[in-house]
């Protein structure tokens, strides 16, 4: 077997507005216990001081400081486009990548490079975090070997779609020639780890949390919901379903597909109010069948889709008022 450390791997990390959790970051990729590993930062024209901050602690790395590439967007692209931008100048037989205001454990990517060798995965993932303010929870990602059992899980919600834990080949973006849709930076990682899944021969999976994703980074896209992030989820799921009918296999996969109709049907709802939430209640009817059957949405949010569902929206938007308060007290 090869050993890890003739072995490169390339991580891409988009940089904006990270300056609070950048330096965390960064020390944690310098850090790792991995020898041969280029580190692309990707700038996207951040408007804070999250640049400064990155070459003041890399001055500490300088072992680390050939194997560092930095790359300056011209005009803010956005989330998907710098990922792309990495993805267009990594070098190295293994690709992954790092969002800037999260960290991971100094082990993390000889562990899963270890287990690609191990396995000749095009694909391995790890468990995670979810940081809170106080506490974390681990998230058990158990992936299976088989692609299409991947696919269904992820559509499903009992998987995660993210790409900071999926150590991918680097051969299996260059078959496919998958990229991020460049504009969509609201789930855009989901409407390309399907595709990769769906053309990977295995898939591998260490049973160990690696990374640390944080949910107190109120500049984050997840955090900064709004009417652009809400026609992203729309875009992406087309792309889904776009990619699914080329591939002659979505009849295949619609049963799952509704599950994340529902995800991205209650994000809609949440998010708009009178005459555009009225029309947004009308999309992924079909969906409506299976709100009872998710086990990734909890009953509370079961039972707002079925008031949803039976167009009963003063019902809907005075749980979803409920829920704000519910998430308020849960978070002093």
């Amino acid at each position: 077997m090869l050993e890890v450390d003739s072995i490169k791997i390339s991580v891409v990390i988009p940089i904006y507005n990270v300056e609070l959790y950048i330096e965390r970051c960064v020390r944690s990729l310098m850090e790792q216990t991995l020898e041969n590993i280029e580190f692309i930062f990707v700038n996207d024209c951040t408007l804070d001081k999250s640049m400064d901050i990155l070459q003041h602690v890399l001055e500490e790395y300088p072992a680390r400081k050939k194997s560092v590439k930095i790359i300056e967007h011209k005009e803010n692209r956005g989330l998907a486009a710098a990922r792309n931008t990495g993805l267009n100048n990594v070098t190295g037989e293994y690709i992954i990548h790092c969002d800037s205001d999260d960290w991971i454990e100094k082990d993390m990517y000889e562990k899963l490079l270890r287990k690609a060798l191990k396995t000749c995965a095009d694909i391995v993932v790890c468990d995670f975090y979810d940081d809170y303010i106080g506490y974390s929870v681990v998230r058990k990602q158990p992936f299976p070997q088989e692609s299409q059992e991947c696919i269904k899980r992820m559509m499903n919600g009992e998987l995660q779609c993210n790409t900071w834990n999926k150590l991918i080949a680097r051969k299996l973006y260059e078959r496919t020639k998958i990229y991020f849709p460049e504009g969509v930076n609201m789930w855009e990682d989901v409407s390309t780890i399907i595709p990769l899944c769906f053309h990977a021969n295995i898939v591998a999976y260490v049973s160990e949390p690696l990374y640390h994703y944080i949910h107190y980074n109120t500049g984050s896209y997840l955090t900064r919901m709004n009417q652009s992030s809400l026609y992203n989820l729309i875009e992406a799921l087309e792309l889904i379903e776009v990619f699914l009918k080329e591939q002659e296999v979505y009849q295949q996969y619609a049963g799952n597909l509704c599950f994340m109709k529902l995800t991205v049907k209650l994000n809609l709802l949440l998010g708009s109010k009178g005459e555009q939430q009225k029309k947004w209640n009308n999309l992924y009817s079909e969906a409506n069948i299976y709100i009872w059957q998710s086990t990734y949405i909890s009953i509370y949010w079961k039972l707002a889709l079925q008031f949803a569902a039976l167009n009963m929206l003063f019902l809907f938007n005075i749980m979803a008022q409920l829920g704000k308060v519910l998430r308020s007290i849960k978070s002093r």
